[in-house]
Parts: C-alpha cells; sequence; structure tokens
C-alpha cells in the first residue's frame, strides 16, 4: 500500500494544472474524531491517503470531497451518527426504486401519510454505509463503502437519475490511481 500511495504522491506532484488543488492530509487526531463520531474505522486504504495524500482536492468532475463536508448530507437527519454504521447489504449493482421500501415510503410520503425526514430516512438507508468521496456533478458521487460484505470497495452511485449504484470492483487507491493515470475513468 504505501508504494501504491508514494506513487499517488507523485503523480499529484507532477501533475499538469488541475483546476483543484489537493488539500492538506487530516491529522490522525481529525480521523479518530471522526471515526469515534460515527461508529467505524474507514477501509485502511483511504485512511492511509487523508492521512498521507490529501483530505480532498483534485479529483474527477467537482473534485475529490473532503472528509467533514462528505457526511453533511447525513448530518441535516436526526441520528445521523449511526448511518456510516449500518452496513451495506449489496454485493452487486441496484436501484433503490426496486426495493419495496422505497416504492411504500414513496407512495406514503406522496399521500402525505409520511414527512419529509422520515421519508428522507428511509432512502438513507439505502446509501447506508457509503460515503461520498468524489463528486462527479448532476447528483453522481463515487461511493466508498465503510462497512459490510462491499468494505473498501468504491460504487458509482447513479440513483439520482434513476440508474442505480454500480459496483466498480477496485478499492479506493486502485480507482484514485486509475483516474489520475487515465483521467477518464469513472
Amino acid at each position: 500500500m504505501q508504494q501504491q500511495l508514494d506513487r499517488i504522491r507523485t503523480l499529484l506532484l507532477n501533475r499538469p494544472e488541475h483546476h483543484h488543488k489537493p488539500l492538506s492530509p487530516i491529522t490522525a487526531s481529525e480521523l479518530q474524531q471522526f471515526e469515534r463520531g460515527f461508529h467505524i474505522t474507514l477501509p485502511e486504504d483511504y485512511r492511509q491517503f487523508l492521512l498521507q495524500v490529501t483530505n480532498g482536492g483534485i479529483g474527477p468532475a467537482a473534485g475529490l470531497i473532503p472528509l467533514a463536508q462528505a457526511v453533511d448530507y447525513f448530518r441535516q437527519h436526526a441520528g445521523y451518527e449511526t448511518i456510516l454504521s449500518t452496513p451495506f447489504p449489496h454485493t452487486e449493482e441496484y436501484h433503490q426504486e426496486d426495493e419495496p421500501e422505497v416504492c411504500r415510503a414513496e407512495q406514503l410520503n406522496a399521500s402525505k401519510q409520511m414527512d419529509n425526514e422520515t421519508f428522507y430516512r428511509t432512502l438513507d438507508f439505502f446509501h447506508a454505509s457509503t460515503l461520498d468521496v468524489a463528486d462527479l456533478g448532476s447528483g453522481y458521487y463515487i461511493k466508498l463503502v465503510v462497512t459490510g460484505p462491499s468494505r473498501g470497495t468504491v460504487w458509482k452511485d447513479f440513483s439520482a437519475v434513476d440508474e442505480g449504484m454500480h459496483p466498480l470492483d477496485m478499492t479506493f487507491l486502485d480507482w484514485y490511481e486509475r483516474w489520475l493515470t487515465s483521467e477518464h475513468y469513472l
């Protein structure tokens, strides 16, 4: 892993001008505080990336999302502290609209039998244990699974346009290094 981190750091240093600048790495104390607050331990390759390389910046489209901002959406809802420690159950592509709970929640919310807070908490369950690591724009994200059977893998989240979530079958470091060397990889 250290060799891969070193290669990534070298690629970032030798990268032609990019519209995002890498942010400073986070401190061990900041990382521990985040993990304690959400009752998780992030996948080791992502932890080391945050500690040794950068806490956001250079990445596809709108760039890598800093760790604290990656959970801003969850903080809008009561009980957000457990959303990342709830195991992500999926191992292959899925569409949240195919889930019976989502269909029922949409019907109840549309008929005003379910308030918006409860509705969005229901939807959050289908993104539980995933951390937004890159903003591709237009509601598309790259997510890192932090608990469950797919822990440590990155997924494309195109659910904002009903295209579901798709595993990329690689770790964060593999995905990021691949993006750095090709700039066209999702």
